[in-house]
């Protein structure tokens, strides 16, 4: 998506879009009239789309003056998406907590409610919009690869997760069980390495994915596997400014949890976050303490101080994401110290 800087475009109608799997419900607001208030349920298909434009035009709202807002739901947006995209409406895809916990205290839920839910948060916070722009047909494809193996690492662990304790706990027939599940347990590693093999051929073919690719694993302790999930979930990148926004987004970044004189809680990182990249974070983390001199020795002497592990481990999962995102904007790769080259 892109960030509309000084946003000074004033919409004269707003479309809440609440999109399930079969159905799309649409709610219509203008900006100035504020007993204008019309409302649709539609097939979430091309055909419903139809309905949707020859509706809208009953009703006197021009769809090219229009702020379309929605949730993002996944794949249930796929169809309304790629309608308006190829009419080249302004379409706002929102996250759905920042609109329920804007929208204050509710009471009742259904479908039309919640279009006009959204509509209503459009029309208050427009001037906050980000514009929803298609994504590279690449990305989607790199996207798609990258879940289907993380799907495939998931099921595969959840079936050695128990077997591994079955060993330990000397149970026996755990020997037959794993016999038994051989030729399964082989059969996901072989996918997996496909589907490894062709998102590195994705980014071999490239230029800019193989750019951003090679600028993120410059740093220490970060690998293809966290570089592939950045490249994914930043829309390579141009979902974020900063790097403290985009180590918010990663769920990496403490916050203090105080209030009046009674109120002092711990201070701690929060939960809305990009579960995904935070693990991969993690796991870079601990490589970067193993085989990074600088981040091994702060790691150390902040244990020495008596700082808790786990707090200290998130502090340089900070500094990581906080590397990644300057090599990318300064298109340089990570500069390792003198002494670390020649380690």
């Amino acid at each position: 998506m892109k960030k509309v800087e000084n946003q000074s475009k004033e919409w004269d109608f707003f479309v809440g879009v609440d999109v399930s799997k079969l159905t799309w419900d649409l709610t219509v607001l203008s900006l100035t009239d504020r007993t204008f208030h019309h409302h649709i349920e539609t097939p979430n298909s091309h055909e419903g789309w139809d309905e949707v434009l020859a509706w809208l035009e009953s009703k006197g709202v021009e769809a090219s003056q229009s702020l379309f807002c929605m949730e993002s739901t996944g794949v249930y947006c796929h169809t309304l998406l790629a309608c308006l995209s190829a009419y080249g409406y302004d379409t706002w895809l929102e996250n759905a907590l920042r609109i329920k916990n804007s929208s204050g205290i509710l009471r009742g839920k259904t479908d039309k409610q919640d279009s006009l839910m959204i509509a209503n948060y459009a029309r208050r916070n427009y001037k906050e919009v980000r514009l929803y722009a298609p994504t590279r047909v690449k990305l989607e494809r790199m996207k798609s690869m990258m879940k289907l193996r993380e799907s495939l690492i998931k099921h595969r662990n959840g079936l050695l997760r128990p077997l591994k304790e079955q060993e330990d706990m000397g149970v026996p027939l755990a020997g037959e069980y794993k016999s038994l599940m051989k030729n399964t347990i082989a059969g996901f590693e072989k996918d997996i390495a496909k589907i490894e093999a062709r998102i590195a051929e994705i980014i071999a073919t490239d230029e800019h994915f193989k750019e951003l690719h090679d600028l993120i694993t410059s740093v220490v302790g970060v690998g293809t596997r966290t570089a592939v999930a950045m490249i994914v979930y930043t829309n390579e990148f141009a979902n974020f400014t900063d790097a403290r926004q985009l180590s918010c987004y990663c769920g990496v970044v403490p916050f203090p949890k105080e209030s009046g004189s009674s109120v002092r809680g711990r201070t701690k990182v929060s939960k809305m976050c990009n579960h995904t990249l935070k693990l991969l974070l993690h796991l870079s983390a601990l490589s970067a303490v193993r085989h990074d001199p600088e981040l091994k020795a702060y790691y150390e002497k902040k244990k020495a101080e008596g700082k808790n592990p786990m707090s200290v481990l998130n502090a340089v999962r900070n500094k990581l994401a906080h590397r990644i995102f300057a090599v990318v904007r300064r298109k340089k790769p990570f500069e390792k110290y003198e002494y670390f080259k020649a380690a």
